[in-house]
């Protein structure tokens, strides 16, 4: 399928407000930029395994779209394909896809968890955990996300990129991990209740991030340093039935930094150590009873 300049140059945009359904034909193997951007009363759509590609933007501003499911076939997802699809509540990805996966919360991921590609920004949940496996929150991941109230990144985040977070007019909290490196360019743009930024950092470590252009609302935001967040934010997160991932039992529980996986971590040997040392005296307790026992052969 053509990539496209802008939506207009599409052959079918003349039909873009009338299309609810569309079913992508068997043999096609990509989907180009801007294919079905602006199709605001799509809401269902059906791609062909076989498909390897999904071009930049391809669905943005797919306003009625509320779940798709990426073929195991797909290599390759270009930036943003899912850009302010407000009403898109999960994306699945079907099994043996080796390049992207998806959560119970229906977040889209590569395969190794290591980047956050696209949240749905329809998910009626108002709090996130982005998981401690993700290094990258994606161009656009959040973008448009209205129902979001509190996100909590992880570490290790090293990088927030462009628009992440754009748009997401009902958020009032983030925490941001002193691993990041680098938050793009419009990245928290029109956040307009972002009243408070907690950061687990110093002051020093966040002026010495790369901060790009055009981030005014963490320009006007309360900040925080030196902390994980407020308990309640936490507390909240958990009690969400949908807050869950497949990849770890720790992800599970309020996880904010690698910190806290590594203390769980130390107390595990110190338990084990205790385990060894009472076996230890029963073995001996055991010997001592037996050799009194034994009978004088003598």
């Amino acid at each position: 399928m053509t990539d496209y300049d802008k939506a207009e140059d599409t052959p079918w945009y003349s039909f873009a407000d009338k299309i609810s359904k569309i079913t992508v034909s068997d043999g096609v193997t990509s989907i180009g930029r801007y294919a079905f951007n602006g199709f605001k009363s799509l809401t269902e759509i059906s791609l062909p395994d076989g498909l390897k590609t999904i071009g930049y933007g391809a669905f943005d501003s797919c306003t009625s779209l509320r779940s798709i499911t990426i073929p195991s076939s797909v290599k390759k997802l270009n930036a943003s394909p899912f850009f302010n699809c407000t009403a898109l509540e999960a994306i699945t990805v079907e099994d043996g896809n080796k390049y992207y996966s998806s959560d119970n919360d229906g977040v889209l991921y590569n395969a190794d968890k290591t980047e956050l590609v696209q949240y749905p920004c329809g998910r009626k949940f108002a709090n996130f955990i982005v998981p401690f496996t993700v290094t990258s929150i994606n161009q656009g991941a959040f973008a448009g996300a209205e129902k979001l109230l509190n996100v909590v990144i992880s570490e290790p985040t090293e990088t927030i990129d462009s628009m992440a977070f754009y748009g997401c007019t009902a958020l009032k909290t983030v925490t941001i991990p002193k691993s990041v490196e680098m938050i793009g360019e419009k990245a928290f743009s029109k956040c307009d209740s972002l009243a408070e930024i907690y950061y687990t950092g110093t002051q020093e470590e966040w002026n010495a991030i790369s901060l790009r252009n055009d981030n005014e609302s963490i320009s006007v935001a309360t900040f925080k340093y030196e902390t994980k967040g407020p308990d309640a934010v936490r507390e909240n997160i958990q009690s969400e039935p949908q807050q869950t991932t497949t990849t770890s039992p720790a992800e599970t529980e309020s996880i904010i930094t690698r910190e806290d996986v590594v203390e769980k971590r130390e107390i595990i040997p110190i338990i084990l150590i205790g385990i060894a040392a009472v076996i230890l005296v029963l073995i001996i307790i055991l010997i001592r009873v037996i050799v009194k026992k034994k009978p004088d052969t003598e």
